[in-house]
């Protein structure tokens, strides 16, 4: 949403047609700078002139967008904050501004260089928070990247991913931050046009948020390498599968994809279910190891049966295929509702988390509590099919 204060600007130039800046700044008590870089900021993100402004006029509502503004005043709690943006604003400008420093950041974003860096020290906080990557560090106060251009993708990658799965409406915004480039806006539905002809000629399908993700990632690649920022062409090889027939005819076909791109996107494509009409997805070795051993030690603590229902347990080994794929591949799912999964089925939870000690074993990687709350909801389904008492089992809660 919103901050207050944009929602107040906004409201005042609706109410006011040709209000001044310093009506406006001594209206909420802030500098006229204040307002003229929030209206600047709105304006940019959301790829349009939202506001009209003049010296004589003063600002005006752009009756072109009328229905854009009527929505932000009207939108509810769900929707991004336009402060979270400059986050990826920032993001986008230090990957595609070489040797980017506080002043450039300063005179981009209309701020002072004592803010900019507070805002740059917020965006190194983020990533760390939520990615646990070091992206850039301050040298001379400039803005030195620390990653290959192999990480930076994968790391845009699991941002637009974040962001499709919390907010599919805020997906392009964001992606035109990240890519600070308004080519974005223009190819998004061509590329997506282009995934969907040739999933359809393998008659294959995508959910539409994972058609999203994906689309944007292609996206992510060809504008990093139409920048000139591309991969090193390692010859990374991958399996002769339906992900890299389809990844192939994608970069055979699309501009600025190149044969590099093949191994990263597969990456991220491998951890998407394909749905298909004649192809069951592929249990690996792997999965039925770490499956058969999982319900083992649930059967052998709690006495309980995980394999009882032929059905669910193959949805649950489906299930887990893909967690594993993409928590190997460091793709893990957020669950908003975490928190809830696990008060509603703190057993079901219980019983999920014995996962987590075996696929460190032999990965070496941690499965997140989100992960953890997908897989509690196929157990918790399991134990209400089989009629498994929790009153019996408050012996084993924490």
């Amino acid at each position: 949403m919103l901050t207050a204060r944009q929602l107040k600007i906004i409201k005042l130039i609706m109410n006011n047609p040709g209000i001044h800046g310093k009506e406006i700044s001594e209206n909420l008590n802030v500098s006229s700078r204040t307002i003229r870089n929030e209206i600047t900021f709105m304006n940019d993100v959301t790829n349009c002139i939202l506001i009209r402004s003049s010296a004589k006029q003063g600002y005006m509502i752009n009756d072109e967008h009328l229905d854009i503004i009527h929505n932000i005043v009207n939108q509810d709690n769900e929707n991004v904050d336009l402060a979270v943006y400059r986050i990826y604003k920032i993001i986008g400008k230090i990957l595609f501004f070489e040797d980017c420093s506080i002043y450039d950041l300063s005179e981009f974003l209309g701020l002072s260089d004592s803010v900019i860096r507070k805002e740059i020290n917020k965006v190194i906080q983020f990533l760390l928070k939520n990615y646990n990557v070091e992206l850039f560090k301050l040298k001379k106060d400039e803005c030195v990247i620390l990653l290959e251009e192999s990480e930076i993708r994968e790391l845009l990658f699991k941002v637009v991913k974040d962001m499709a799965l919390e907010n599919p409406d805020a997906l392009m915004d964001i992606l035109y931050m990240l890519l600070s480039d308004s080519w974005v806006m223009k190819y998004y539905k061509s590329t997506k046009e282009d995934v969907i002809k040739i999933m359809n000629g393998e008659q294959l399908y995508l959910s539409e948020t994972d058609l999203s993700i994906f689309a944007a990632c292609i996206l992510v690649c060809r504008v990093r390498n139409l920048n000139g920022y591309n991969l090193e062409d390692n010859q990374i090889s991958t399996p002769d599968d339906l992900y890299t027939r389809v990844i192939t005819k994608l970069c055979m076909q699309s501009p600025y994809l190149e044969q590099a791109d093949i191994a990263i996107l597969y990456n991220l494509l491998h951890t998407f279910k394909m749905k298909s009409t004649d192809v069951v997805p592929e249990i690996t070795d792997f999965t039925v190891l770490v499956f058969d051993e999982f319900c083992n030690e649930v059967f052998d603590k709690y006495s309980i049966n995980l394999k009882e229902s032929e059905a669910l347990s193959n949805k649950m080994l489906l299930h887990i295929e893909f967690m594993n794929r993409r928590v190997i591949g460091g793709y893990e799912l957020k669950n908003p509702i975490v928190d809830d999964v696990k008060t509603k089925f703190p057993f079901a939870f219980e019983i999920s988390m014995m996962i987590v000690p075996i696929l460190f074993k032999y990965k070496r990687v941690y499965v997140t509590e989100d992960e953890i709350s997908y897989l509690t909801v196929y157990v918790a389904q399991f134990l209400e099919n089989e009629n498994v008492k929790l009153s019996n089992s408050k012996q084993f809660w924490p």
